[in-house]
């Protein structure tokens, strides 16, 4: 009862919220849902009773006439305001999917990497709000119909009470109890949720990558169609196990509450039909029986609508569950300066959820006011998670990061991102148009001189004038089939001009030219020593010949920073930074000579 209450509780709090007019439609639809039956079950009784009484045929007519005009009034009520309901209630689960929606992108980055958490996004989703049978569309609609059988069980109970009241208890003990084994089916099912949410989280990552065209080529290429079936079969069987064990509970339950039912059928009629040999008279029979049936109808209904109903509730409550997750933060009340920014990391230690050992060690370094600085290392050094660091993605395990003297632990993430602009080696070219991806901004507030001296700084004006709709065609052909497709070289431009569109005082980039050629990187170098003038800069290179820019390098290596300076002063010091340097020139050599023997 108490998920009963609490799911009603944030239901009826969210209609108040968005629409209250579905208070009274559910009002119209309860009256009209218990007058409606009742009056077909008293309409042939009476017109009996008329008969046996030997009233004139022209009453009866108006009796019929009456009860059908009646009848036909309150169906056509309940139609309409059924028809009005549903567009009404989609509304209210729209503002649900916002809120949720907007609880996951405002959610710190590092817990959304959390595999449990996403578990518990996925099943408020799935549960909470994805369809008209699950969550709250589930549950108000079952609670409408679960007390309009309420409603018509106490009105036949009074009715079926006054004849005998000790077969009225043997009916309602009877259904209690088929409640009961419901109940313990349901608690079953919701027991079991975490398993499908787990096999759920794998289909749907599987689902989706299949589709994606990104994809196509390595799939076919590498053969990867077999192995790709056998994993959406393995968690297909797994989803199925899960769904028979919950269906076979269900099951048995069926066959015990049918059994209540009969019983309870077999009863009642046997009673009546005792009746009716002793004196009871054909018009009482029919309505007493016609009642007694429909009393019936409604234990059944009470039974299946709250099966529903509670169906629903859980839903909501694992909605809820995810809405109420408490974030632990820091006190985010300053704000930065609107000067230029100075970072410092200050012994700063990271380690990843669940790893054994620090991905970071012991960091501290000073990028002063308009500085750049270039981050070098091999692969798994830690540059990239210094990165998210900087940007307030993760908080780190221990130690300090200050950005003018103000812990970022305690400057309002709002802020703190607004005075950055990020391009990440998994950046995302979304499925809008040019001026969009690189605005990020709704369209009002798109300055299109700004968008196109952005564009043609990276080398991407001619690209997108070339298009039929310019700077509104759309990036992919996902949504739009006259969009246009990008090559990785081209996303990367895209994604500077995004970068250099929001002048952010703080610019970090991770291998921004990981996929342009060697003319386009040269290009790309020179914007971004252009757009770094203006601002403070950290960017990370393989390419050890782009760090020239820098104004500093630090290399890192296993998380600890290695060795720090200029190029030529690294290159002098013959360490870590020395070999790798000479490792990639002498392949570029190696690289030359072989093609000067080609020709």
């Amino acid at each position: 009862m108490k998920i009963m209450m609490y799911a009603m509780r944030k239901t009826f709090r969210a209609m108040m919220k968005w629409k209250k007019s579905l208070f009274i439609m559910i009002f119209f639809m309860w009256v009209s849902g218990v007058l409606t039956p009742f009056l077909q079950v008293l309409m042939p009784s009476f017109l009996l009773y008329l008969i046996e009484t030997e009233s004139s045929i022209i009453m009866l007519l108006w009796f019929a006439l009456l009860f059908g005009l009646v009848t036909a009034f309150l169906d056509s009520v309940s139609t309409y305001l059924t028809q009005l309901y549903d567009p009404k209630m989609y509304i209210v689960k729209c503002k649900l999917t916002l809120a949720l929606y907007d609880k996951a992108m405002n959610t710190p980055y590092a817990k959304m990497e959390d595999m449990g958490y996403r578990q518990k996004l996925n099943r408020a989703q799935k549960n909470g709000i994805e369809s008209n049978n699950v969550g709250f569309e589930c549950f108000i609609r079952n609670l409408v119909f679960l007390s309009i059988a309420l409603t018509g069980f106490i009105l036949y109970a009074a009715v079926f009470g006054s004849i005998q009241i000790w077969l009225c208890f043997v009916v309602v003990l009877l259904s209690v109890f088929s409640i009961f084994l419901i109940s313990r089916a349901q608690a079953y099912e919701h027991q079991k949720k975490s398993e499908y949410a787990i096999a759920d989280q794998q289909l749907q990552y599987y689902h989706h990558n299949v589709k994606l065209p990104k994809n196509g080529k390595d799939i076919r290429i590498f053969h990867m169609q077999d192995y790709l079936i056998h994993r959406i079969k393995k968690y297909q069987i797994k989803r199925i196990r899960t769904l028979s064990d919950v269906e076979r509970k269900y099951l048995y339950v069926k066959l015990g509450t049918t059994v209540l039912s009969t019983i309870r059928t077999l009863l009642v009629f046997g009673y009546f039909i005792y009746q009716l040999m002793h004196g009871m008279s054909i018009s009482a029979f029919v309505f007493y029986t016609s009642a007694a049936t429909a009393f019936s109808g409604w234990i059944n209904q009470i039974v299946s609508y709250y099966n529903e109903t509670k169906r629903g509730a859980l839903g909501i409550i694992d909605y809820e569950d995810f809405m109420n997750e408490v974030i632990q933060d820091d006190e985010q009340c300053m704000s930065l300066p609107q000067d230029d920014l100075e970072i410092c990391f200050d012994h700063v230690y990271f380690c990843y959820p669940g790893a054994k050992k620090d991905t970071l060690k012991d960091v501290s370094f000073t990028v002063h006011k308009k500085e750049k600085i270039g981050l070098v290392g091999s692969n798994g050094a830690g540059k990239t998670t210094l990165m998210k660091l900087l940007c307030g993605l993760y908080t780190p395990t221990k130690g300090h990061i200050y950005i003018n003297g103000i812990d970022i632990r305690y400057i309002k993430k709002e802020d703190l991102y607004s005075h950055i602009a990020a391009i990440f080696q998994d950046s995302s070219v979304m499925a809008y148009s040019f001026k969009k991806n690189v605005a990020c901004l709704p369209k009002k507030q798109i300055q299109i001189d700004k968008v196109f001296a952005c564009l043609e700084k990276c080398g991407l004006k001619d690209k997108v004038e070339a298009c039929l709709q310019k700077e509104n065609t759309y990036v992919s052909n996902i949504i739009s089939e006259e969009g246009t497709m990008l090559s990785g070289g081209e996303q990367q431009k895209l994604m500077m001009a995004r970068a250099l569109y929001k002048e952010a005082k703080i610019l970090v980039l991770d291998e921004p030219s990981a996929a342009l050629d060697a003319l386009a990187e040269a290009s790309l170098y020179e914007t971004y020593e252009q757009a770094a003038k203006e601002c403070t800069s950290i960017f990370i290179s393989h390419r050890l010949a782009s760090t020239r820019f820098a104004n500093r390098i630090l290399l890192f290596d296993d998380g600890i920073l290695k060795e720090e300076g200029r190029h030529e002063e690294l290159l002098q010091k013959d360490g870590l930074y020395k070999k790798m340097f000479d490792a990639q020139a002498s392949y570029y050599q190696k690289e030359e000579k072989e093609d000067e023997r080609t020709y």
